[in-house]
């Protein structure tokens, strides 16, 4: 997940978590906001995952959910089943294909947004407890933001901040110094 230089408060998914939409992936992304979400076939897509999406890179213009704009992306289809943003701006270079946003049920997005938090907090725990990037988890958790952030979304995510939580503690964390 990537926000977008040119709409502030928007944000882009090509890789999708929440298993009954991961089928999606390397054939549509998501761009959302707090209030607004969509997603966009890429170019070659069709309905239900079908269609073909080449591997490379796909230059498009979406029009944003809710909003009188577009954004301009750089994606890189480089795996079968998922983009990589390389580049963003109306500075890309080259043919841009337009694609149009599709409704998003809020549902379904919230729950992709749970499986990328639930995700993020087992990264975090995992980099504490092997002694990679300590020094930045500890910094990011330190004003507890991402705690009141987190708690309650659901008890997957709560059970994951429990574990960074514990391993915040840890002896040898930053934080428990």
């Amino acid at each position: 997940m990537s926000s977008l230089k040119e709409a502030e408060g928007y944000y882009v998914a090509t890789q999708f978590q929440y298993l009954p939409i991961r089928k999606y992936g390397g054939y549509e992304i998501v761009i959302f906001s707090k209030d607004h979400a969509a997603y966009y076939w890429m170019p070659g897509a069709q309905s239900d995952a079908t269609g073909f999406v080449s591997q490379g890179v796909h230059q498009v213009e979406a029009e944003l959910p809710g909003h009188e704009g577009t954004v301009h992306l750089r994606l890189d289809k480089r795996y079968p089943n998922a983009f990589v943003l390389t580049g963003q701006g109306a500075e890309l270079e080259g043919s841009v294909q337009r694609i149009l946003p599709r409704q998003l049920l809020d549902w379904l997005i919230n729950e992709e947004l749970h499986e990328l938090t639930h995700d993020g907090l087992n990264f975090q725990s995992q980099a504490l407890r092997s002694g990679v990037l300590r020094e930045q988890v500890a910094s990011w958790m330190k004003d507890g933001a991402v705690t009141s952030a987190c708690r309650n979304i659901s008890q997957r995510v709560d059970k994951a901040l429990g574990l960074l939580e514990e391993a915040l503690a840890a002896p040898g964390t930053p934080a428990a110094r």
